[in-house]
């Protein structure tokens, strides 16, 4: 379950400039970020900031109304869902 966060708390979230936070995650996602920053030969910080990035921008969309899908090469497509 996500962790609620206290009135108190978004003051320091609001707060101009980078900010740092500290997040618990399976083994699994790890080793695909380390896989991603390995590909892309970035920092493993940076591979969870862009899916981080990437994750916001798609949210943005949802909740515009709209679908968010992905086009294979071979023309078949696939939904994107919410929390996968």
């Amino acid at each position: 379950m996500a962790k609620k966060i206290k009135k108190s708390e978004t003051n320091a979230l609001s707060s101009s400039g980078p900010q740092r936070v500290s997040v618990t995650l399976p083994a699994s996602t790890i080793e695909e970020l380390e896989e991603i920053a390995r590909n892309e030969g970035i920092t493993l910080a940076e591979a969870t900031r862009r899916s981080i990035k990437r994750d916001l921008a798609l949210r943005r969309f949802e909740g515009r109304g709209g679908d968010v899908l992905v086009k294979f090469p071979d023309g078949q497509t696939a939904y994107i869902l919410p929390n996968d």
